[in-house]
């Protein structure tokens, strides 16, 4: 079952001009999860058995966790428009950043997995430009990084079409204005016809 939207439903809507916006998915965030709900049995536990006041400090663990969880998750967003990607980064840190790349820029896609992404089903995306050395913008966490790949090589092409189409429509119009004869053009076309016919009549 696929989990992204077609590319070319994706442009029929023409109203848009964010087609697809996305976070990291819930998947990518079941280890940290998992770690949470560790510490919370952990601090229950050791509360039951033990009912000792000085482990009471341990709850800051799960806490953490918890926050580490929902910032990760809002950190990043990707904006996917009709000719370029955008990545708001650290949206939740103290260093933020906004790389854009268009399309039609893109040299190459990638797709990366560890042990727990092959396992859980989830990897990173990286894009990267002739314009800069290494990635430019890594897409995190995303379910099935192979089919948003595709879908993603499906909008290059696409992006890479409309603007050949606009630049061979552009040089045509081009040519034609350079062909176009103005009004002032016509005036001076009849002065010199009547200069020309003036210089033809015989002399008596």
């Amino acid at each position: 079952m696929s989990i992204y939207p077609d590319a070319d439903k994706l442009l029929e809507n023409t109203n848009e001009s964010q087609l697809l916006v996305m976070h990291r998915s819930i998947r990518s965030l079941w280890p940290l999860i998992g770690l949470f709900t560790s510490f919370v049995l952990l601090h229950y536990l050791l509360n039951y058995y033990l009912d000792d006041s000085r482990m009471r400090w341990l709850a800051i663990l799960p806490a953490l966790c918890l926050l580490e969880t929902v910032r990760r998750f809002y950190n990043d967003r990707f904006i996917f428009e009709r000719h370029r990607i955008t990545h708001e980064g650290g949206r939740l840190w103290f260093s933020y950043n906004v790389p854009v790349i268009k399309y039609i820029d893109i040299r190459a896609i990638s797709v990366s997995q560890d042990i727990w992404g092959r396992m859980l089903g989830f990897g990173n995306l990286e894009l990267s430009t002739a314009a800069h050395e290494g990635t430019e913008i890594t897409i995190l966490g995303v379910r099935n990084p192979g089919e948003l790949a595709a879908m993603l090589e499906k909008l290059r092409r696409r992006s890479r079409q409309y603007f050949l189409k606009s630049d061979a429509s552009s040089g045509l119009n081009k040519e034609i204005e350079s062909v176009v004869i103005h009004p002032e053009d016509d005036e001076e076309l009849a002065i010199v016809r009547e200069n020309s016919k003036a210089d033809e009549l015989p002399v008596s």
